[in-house]
């Protein structure tokens, strides 16, 4: 029998949407586990205007020192209008800000490329009203706040 290591998968399901594709994505996680030999840790914790509405910050340490044990970080999506209002340092943004940086991603894009590893990163805009494409990144901006 091969020994699988367990590999701990921290879920950040954020605000809005965030919380509908990380149920999605836990349906490919629980699948992975049955029908491959993978075996994953897995923990939620609170991110964005959801953690800020109930810790005070939208990223609590004790959360950005979870992500840092951890194997792997799912991150769904933060911020909202009912906190535009919210300090700078403290909106759902700033824990997306905070993440890339103690987890060194702000240079991701570049280091990929350099190795040549081919991928492919899409990005939804909130906010904005024009569609730029520059090498492998897509944003497409979306007003999810109009009907």
């Amino acid at each position: 029998m091969i020994k699988v290591k367990k590999r701990k998968i921290l879920l950040l399901p954020g605000d809005g949407i965030g919380n509908e594709v990380m149920a999605e994505v836990l349906k490919i996680i629980d699948w992975l586990s049955k029908t491959r030999s993978m075996s994953f840790d897995i923990s939620e914790r609170l991110v964005g205007g959801t953690a800020y509405d109930k810790e005070g910050d939208s990223i609590s340490d004790e959360t950005m020192q979870e992500a840092l044990d951890a194997d792997a970080v799912l991150f769904g999506a933060v911020g909202g209008p009912q906190w535009d209002n919210v300090e700078r340092e403290k909106r759902p943004e700033a824990a997306l800000l905070r993440l890339r940086k103690e987890l060194d991603l702000f240079a991701l894009e570049e280091r990929l490329i350099s190795l040549r590893i081919p991928f492919m990163q899409i990005r939804e805009l909130p906010r904005g009203r024009q569609l730029s494409v520059k090498g492998n990144v897509i944003n497409v901006p979306v007003n999810i706040y109009k009907t």
